[in-house]
């Protein structure tokens, strides 16, 4: 019985760490492969609403991030 939870990060990790086949040792690592590909890619933003800020993979209501301008 497989059930795949997506509620949240957590969850979707929880579910995937729990997807296993005894004699299919490669089914973990495809079924990883098809969550991630359907994800979009990520987009950078100058601005917007707070709500704009959310971090779905790292569950976080609020996240930025930025690059050092001296590299």
């Amino acid at each position: 019985d497989l059930s795949i939870l997506t509620d949240s990060a957590k969850a979707l990790a929880d579910s995937l760490n729990n997807a296993t086949i005894e004699n299919f040792p490669y089914f973990n690592t495809l079924l990883r492969i098809l969550a991630t590909r359907c994800m979009m890619q990520a987009v950078y933003f100058c601005s917007g609403m707070d709500s704009d800020f959310h971090h779905y993979g790292l569950a976080s209501p609020i996240y930025t991030h930025f690059t050092s301008p001296i590299r």
